[in-house]
């Protein structure tokens, strides 16, 4: 579906939807996956909490900037293609944490599109870093998930 962003608050709005969204579908398979599969459980309940503190971040983003920032009008929407990952994202039984994990970073790369295209829209330079910065940190996130859900394999 073709969003219709017309000001930066319209982005970072988005942004904490499609993170519930990505949690929820987290929930969804941690509720079909079988209950021994605890690591892939582990997985599960770590990622959605990622995304409820992403979904936060974003909130006190939003209520830290000034106005005028978050006024500020996009020339083009940026693409959004979170949406459409979540859309063909299925549950299957016996996913693995590897799977899970790809999927993770599927939806971090698409958020980085998300905010790129939107910072190269701004010609506003506050406006411009801020998602930038949102970039940078999604990236970052990216990494971290990788790392941790590693070392969850191999702790227990």
């Amino acid at each position: 579906m073709m969003r219709n962003f017309e000001q930066v608050r319209d982005v970072l709005d988005h942004g904490k939807t499609l993170h519930v969204q990505i949690r929820d579908y987290y929930d969804t398979l941690k509720r079909q996956s079988d209950q021994s599969e605890i690591r892939l459980r582990m997985a599960l309940d770590y990622l959605s909490r990622h995304e409820d503190e992403q979904r936060e971040m974003l909130e006190r983003f939003e209520e830290n900037a000034r106005g005028a920032i978050l006024n500020t009008w996009l020339q083009f929407a940026p693409s959004d293609r979170v949406e459409g990952l979540l859309a063909t994202a299925t549950t299957r039984p016996g996913m693995s944490i590897d799977d899970v994990v790809q999927i993770a970073c599927a939806f971090d790369d698409a958020l980085v599109t998300l905010y790129k295209e939107a910072a190269a829209e701004m010609d506003d330079p506050k406006a411009r870093n801020v998602f930038n910065n949102l970039a940078e940190a999604s990236e970052k996130e990216k990494q971290r998930i990788v790392r941790d859900t590693q070392q969850m394999l191999h702790e227990i």
